[in-house]
């Protein structure tokens, strides 16, 4: 049997510590604290933003096997293309991810 790795990102916003999946449909977070219950609105606008420049950088939405389940999985179909993610838009994310 051959190996074939495939290289996927796993995409979650965090929110001053609680992780929320893309498709969590909630559009407020809730944190408990010892002064109350704190309520953080998701700025759905950004997060859009970032699931459309990274689908331009070439990823597409997929539906991967042993990944776990959540978030939205993007998966770069070319070794090239990943590399240039890896080297090159990844360190330059500031830019877009705001």
């Amino acid at each position: 049997m051959n190996e074939v790795w495939e290289d996927y990102v796993v995409l979650h916003f965090d929110y001053d510590g609680i992780r929320v999946d893309f498709d969590d449909k909630a559009t407020t977070i809730h944190r408990k604290t010892e002064d109350g219950l704190i309520i953080i609105a998701r700025n759905e606008k950004d997060e859009r933003r970032i699931v459309d420049h990274l689908i331009k950088l070439g990823f597409y939405p997929a539906v991967v096997p042993g990944l776990p389940r959540g978030g939205l999985q993007l998966d770069v179909g070319d070794i090239e293309d990943w590399m240039i993610f890896i080297q090159e838009d990844l360190p330059n994310s500031n830019a877009w991810v705001g």
